[in-house]
This record gives structure tokens, sequence and C-alpha cells, in this order.
């Protein structure tokens, strides 16, 4: 975890081929980009367990923007079919 200017990042991977929480809530957050950047298909989720069955953040690069009133402030999931696999998030 890491502050910028535009706002808090987080590098991380999943630990573990079940849901992982990656991001606690947050009732002021304002701006969010989730990024899979592993060679494997993630699947996040907000405020519930992720499951191979909610929204698809596809491999290589795939990922998701929130900002200016559209912004999940529940916590975040991500799940992975593999292990040690990366991600990243901005949020402010």
């Amino acid at each position: 975890v890491s502050q910028s200017r535009y706002g808090t990042v987080v590098i991380g991977s999943t630990a573990n081929t079940s849901s992982n929480s990656v991001l606690a809530e947050n009732l002021s957050r304002q701006y969010l980009l989730v990024q899979n950047v592993s060679d494997t298909d993630m699947n996040i989720n907000f405020g519930a367990a992720a499951t191979s069955s909610t929204l698809l953040l596809p491999k290589n690069g795939g990922g998701i923007v929130f900002e200016t009133g559209m912004v999940p402030t529940n916590q975040i999931f991500l799940i992975c079919s593999a292990a040690s696999k990366p991600y990243y998030i901005l949020h402010a």
C-alpha cells in the first residue's frame, strides 16, 4: 500500500483460491480502479464473497473503474482459480 497524489495504491496478490478481502469498506470512497494484472481470470464482488459467477475481471489487464457518484463503498473481494496472482487497486 502506498500513497500517491491521486489516492492510495494497493498492489497485492491473491492469497489462495477462495474469496479474498482486498479492500475494506470506506464510506467516503470517491474513486475506485481495480485491475487484474495476472495471467488468470479473476472475479470481483462488493460487500459479499466473490465467486466464479460474480463480475469477471479478465486476465492480462482487465479491470473496472468507478467514479463520480457511482463508487461502491462496500468491502471488496476477489477470487481466482490460482493463488499468488497479482492485482492493482487505486482508490481515493
